[in-house]
């Protein structure tokens, strides 16, 4: 609890003394750790009430614990059980905290029939295996600059790659963005054709909220992640060039789209934006990226 109470404040302090952000986000962290401990008691709540149903012998705490704790002989007595313990399972691995809706956590974007076992505001990213995928190119010239004779030469390269470590840097939002194949998946190409002129806008909240501008991956605010199902290099790909100015991650086997619930048949693609302490901030569909504009403009002044 400590240390997280500590990120909790340390980034949105960090925010406020780097930005002219609202002072208004520094209320939050009163809020959401209040909320994070009565969560963190009614866990412990629930775990000393198990072990005393596991361990109590006397002859009349069946009736009274049995109720408390939902189990019952009855056809529901397992899934109460599995339930539990899923509960448990995750305060164990750091995901159990849920937040609710503010200023940092955006309830103006998609609604959950969007995709009804996506990942929420307020949740904590799930940390799941990835690749990161790269393509050598001889003597690093351009795909399409090379002769024929060379063409057989460009290679792709995999490396393994925990989410999380995408997340490291405590100062900056992460914008996630989870898409099928562009071969497979109609749209796709189109979707992120049009989120890119979008980030390249003068306007938009990806430069309006830069001190520098250092290019799509530099900035000091915000870092943009395409994750696919496609396990070929997307850039390589016809009109999919510009994608070379992002970081890109290959869910092979469709991991981590299953733990964000997005449904890659469904739809183009779920856009993620991601706090600096790895909460979910915001959640849109691919197509209303631009709604993101109103996410940002809760809580940030433009930079100057």
């Amino acid at each position: 609890m400590g240390l997280n109470d500590i990120h909790n404040l340390a980034w949105k302090v960090n925010l406020q003394d780097r930005t002219p952000a609202n002072s208004m986000i520094l209320d939050t962290y009163e809020s959401e750790r209040k909320e994070a401990a009565m969560q963190y008691i009614n866990y412990a709540n629930l775990t000393g009430m198990r072990t005393t149903f596991l361990s109590d012998n006397s002859d009349d705490w069946r009736p009274q614990q049995q109720q408390r704790l939902g189990i019952m002989s009855n056809p529901g007595q397992l899934r109460g059980i599995a339930e539990q313990t899923e509960y448990r399972r995750k305060f164990m691995s750091g995901l159990g905290i849920e937040y609710s809706a503010n200023m940092l956590n955006w309830s103006g974007g998609a609604s959950p029939s969007a995709s009804p076992s996506m990942l929420h505001i307020g949740h904590r990213v799930p940390n799941i295996s990835m690749a990161q995928v790269s393509v050598v190119v001889p003597n690093n010239s351009k795909i399409g600059n090379l002769a024929s004779k060379d063409k057989d030469k460009v290679s792709v390269s995999k490396q393994i790659i925990r989410l999380h470590d995408f997340l490291r840097d405590p100062q900056l939002f992460q914008i996630l963005v989870l898409v099928g194949d562009p071969i497979i998946t109609p749209g796709v190409v189109t979707a992120l054709h049009d989120m890119d002129v979008h980030m390249r806008s003068h306007s938009s909240f990806s430069q309006r909220y830069r001190r520098r501008i250092t290019g799509l991956q530099g900035g000091d605010l915000l870092h943009v992640l395409i994750i696919t199902t496609s396990n070929k290099s997307l850039s390589a790909m016809p009109g999919l060039g510009f994608l070379k100015n992002y970081r890109v991650a290959v869910d092979e086997f469709g991991e981590c789209h299953k733990k964000f619930g997005v449904d890659v048949d469904f739809g183009q693609g779920m856009v993620y934006v991601v706090r600096p302490d790895e909460i979910v901030g915001a959640v849109v569909t691919i197509g209303e990226f631009a709604t993101l504009e109103e996410y940002f403009e809760e809580f940030l002044a433009p930079s100057l």
